[in-house]
């Protein structure tokens, strides 16, 4: 029998998803956190946090870890770089092979529907970025957020990659 920190145990779904759970106010915190360095000419600010995992990892603790993502918009004229592609970025680009959980952070406003949702829900570019990336399952969860106020709990919504997809008609 492996001991339960052997890099060379199994870890199920379930335990994934737990310990992305027990880690989602943390989680929170940390998009939040990224988000308060996102740079935009009309200061529309998102930040994201990917919880990731590697089978191949030399050292249990090193088989879970956090990405950060902010968005970018120097100027109108610009395209912008989302949050989302680069906290999933970075976590491929350093070995990892499998999205958990997706936390996502920003004021909503209105998608490409006029719809304005109670947190802000990823672009269409970004849905359709995540449908393909490798690192995405159609059970990986996300978190939308709003930004803390004042002495007011954090307001989230929780979806899978899936309900957003065929929420918005792209599954």
């Amino acid at each position: 029998m492996l001991h339960y920190l052997s890099p060379e145990r199994p870890v199920s779904q379930e335990e994934k998803k737990r310990r992305f759970y027990q880690g989602l106010e943390t989680a929170i915190w940390q998009a939040e956190r990224a988000r308060s360095h996102a740079h935009s000419y009309r200061d529309f600010r998102v930040g994201a946090a990917v919880e990731a995992f590697r089978d191949d990892a030399l050292s249990f603790p090193h088989r879970f870890r956090s990405f950060y993502g902010i968005n970018t918009k120097i100027l109108k004229e610009r395209r912008p770089i989302c949050a989302e592609p680069i906290a999933l970025s970075s976590a491929l680009a350093s070995g990892y092979t499998e999205a958990i959980g997706l936390v996502i952070i920003g004021e909503p406003q209105e998608d490409e529907h006029g719809l304005l949702h109670k947190t802000l829900r990823p672009c269409r570019e970004c849905r359709l970025f995540m449908k393909e990336h490798p690192l995405m399952r159609p059970e990986t969860i996300i978190i939308t957020a709003r930004p803390p106020q004042e002495e007011c709990a954090i307001i989230f919504e929780e979806h899978t990659l899936e309900e957003l997809l065929k929420a918005y008609g792209e599954s």
